[in-house]
């Protein structure tokens, strides 16, 4: 007989499997546990966090105008499902990002507007919800965070140039 609970990488703390009622063609397992019925299914389980790129942006931008930020990410698991938090590092309150994502893969866009002249820190922080498949054993919730620094110049003011005037 074989101990399904040695054959669950990953597994929650405190989850016993008690006994197996099914295995189907393709190797998944319906079992009785101590917290009820659990299907589990073969193949990998990722723990590694999703690796976030750059951000870029349409910067600098003009005080009061709206900047656009955004960030690419992938991760190795795709049933992972992500959200998104922006920092705008000028204290104004943190913000969601709008994720979009498919088969592992995906972008993270947002929107600001600066009141004042300067260079900001602005922050991603990327979280996956680690194994979006119903009844995978959990693993660690990942969250990877990316920086870059966005220009708000000073306004220019035009300025007369004084008037010249001819020798004769």
């Amino acid at each position: 007989m074989i101990d399904l609970n040695t054959r669950i990488p990953g597994a929650p703390p405190g989850l016993e499997l008690n006994y197996a009622f099914a295995i189907s063609d393709n190797g998944s397992i319906v079992a009785n546990s101590n917290v009820g019925l659990v299907l589990l299914k073969p193949g990998p389980v990722s723990t590694a966090p999703p690796v976030v790129g750059p951000i870029s942006a349409n910067d600098p931008v003009a005080v009061g105008a709206l900047v656009s930020v955004s960030a690419s990410f992938t991760d190795a698991d795709v049933a992972d499902t992500h959200t998104a938090i922006w920092s705008w590092g000028d204290g104004s309150a943190s913000t969601a990002g709008t994720v979009s994502e498919s088969n592992g893969a995906g972008t993270v866009a947002g929107t600001h507007t600066y009141s004042a002249a300067g260079v900001y820190s602005v922050t991603v922080t990327v979280t996956d919800n680690t194994s979006g498949i119903p009844m995978r054993p959990r693993m660690p919730t990942w969250s990877i965070t990316t920086t870059n620094s966005i220009a708000v110049p000073q306004a220019q003011t035009a300025r007369a140039l004084p008037s010249l005037t001819a020798a004769s």
